[in-house]
């Protein structure tokens, strides 16, 4: 059995003796592709004759995601390829077909598993044949999806997609995609030179224009001198808070301080948590002992890792139309076959409506059954066959042009 093609390394996992001619193979993972071959032996295990052919087990296309990306081009996105709270965007999901054979008729449908702020208002997608180690992005139309302006800025949004194609069994994958992040690099590659035993220190700074509260701190600095001993190296923040990373001890010359080598004292990264991020960053080195050879030191970079409480990369979407009103209580449902027909009143400020069904009466986890775009009067097909002893429960919720859904 191998896992890496039928003319690649393979390895014995089993021996039958003759004239038995079944082997059962009970140590496979469904995730993989694995080939078998067979080889008849004789008494003596060092005589041996050639393999039989290469059976391929799934003999079948295998589908995987393998990437995602967020137009939000549209109108009622900010056009910066950011998911961000109040955007509507399209979201073109990439596929990798790591089976035998090339994935026909491809398909896939996208649900969200954060019901409470987001609405999958195009849960279903496309894509051309997907050939045998291939990867293809969907067609459009695309995903589409509409994040509510409840959601708030560095939440991470979770979605499943449920992958599809002719004759393949199908395959539920999970991504998340963040909005906004907690972390920035700030880096200061400008080489500074460092006399041996310098009559004042070597100063190198980095300033920071964003206006954020940090929660973690660590400094990376990368120093060529001949004697690491020799140097006295500190960090001082905006606000005055001056920690000394090395105090004439050996090494630490090319280190992340913090994560891989504590600062030598005194003060700790710690110090820092809580100050603002924004203004000039100060390093300071100082060679503080005199050598018999005169010989300078570089500092070629230094490295700011900035963890902070308020994301960046998030800005959330403003809406110029008002958010709708409550649709009046007088929502009806009506049995028409095997379909359920539910008629409302108009919503001040509506242009469309949202139908949410959840399993239960709290709506704590709607799920998108249905929209219009004004109609308030909308048939779910189908709808009227629920499992015996099952209970849906459904409201209706005016949206405006942004997707915005009112109470």
């Amino acid at each position: 059995r191998g896992e890496l093609g039928c003319d690649r390394q393979q390895v014995i996992i089993g021996t039958v003796a003759a004239p038995a001619t079944t082997f059962f193979d009970d140590n496979v993972s469904q995730e993989f592709i694995v080939n078998y071959r067979v080889r008849a032996n004789d008494a003596n295990p060092a005589c041996s004759g050639p393999v039989s052919n290469c059976v391929v087990v799934p003999d079948t296309a295998k589908l995987i995601h393998n990437g995602h990306r967020i137009d939000d081009s549209g109108a009622n996105g900010s056009n910066d390829g950011r998911l961000e709270p109040g955007e509507t965007i399209t979201l073109p999901v990439s596929l990798f077909n790591y089976g035998s054979r090339d994935a026909l008729g491809v398909s896939g449908t996208l649900t969200t598993l954060d019901p409470a702020v987001v609405r999958v208002i195009g849960p279903d997608a496309g894509w051309p044949d997907i050939l045998r180690d291939g990867v293809q992005e969907s067609v459009a139309p695309h995903f589409e999806l509409t994040v509510l302006p409840d959601a708030a800025c560095g939440q991470v949004l979770g979605f499943a997609l449920d992958s599809r194609a002719t004759d393949v069994a199908p395959r539920t994958d999970r991504f998340d995609i963040n909005m906004g992040v907690f972390t920035r690099d700030y880096r200061n590659d400008q080489d500074e030179t460092i006399p041996q035993k310098t009559t004042e220190p070597v100063i190198s700074t980095i300033t920071i224009s964003d206006v954020r509260t940090i929660t973690d701190l660590d400094v990376s600095i990368d120093i060529s001198v001949i004697r690491s001993s020799d140097l006295i190296v500190e960090v001082t923040s905006p606000s005055g808070t001056t920690v000394r990373l090395k105090n004439q001890t050996s090494g630490g010359l090319n280190t992340r301080y913090d994560r891989d080598r504590q600062p030598d004292g005194p003060g700790t990264m710690a110090d820092f948590n809580g100050e603002p991020l924004e203004g000039t960053w100060t390093l300071s080195i100082e060679d503080v002992v005199a050598g018999p050879i005169s010989q300078s030191g570089t500092l070629r970079s230094w490295t700011i890792h900035a963890e902070v409480a308020e994301p960046f990369d998030c800005e959330p979407f403003v809406c110029p139309d008002a958010t709708p009103a409550a649709v009046p209580p007088t929502m009806t449902v009506a049995k028409s076959g095997a379909d359920l027909v539910f008629t409302w009143d108009a919503a001040t400020d509506a242009d469309g409506y949202n139908l949410l069904a959840d399993a239960s009466p709290r709506i704590d986890a709607p799920a998108l059954a249905g929209r219009t775009a004004g109609a308030t009067t909308l048939t779910l097909a189908g709808a009227a066959t629920g499992g015996a002893g099952s209970i849906e429960h459904y409201v209706v919720r005016g949206t405006n042009t942004c997707n915005w859904e009112g109470p």
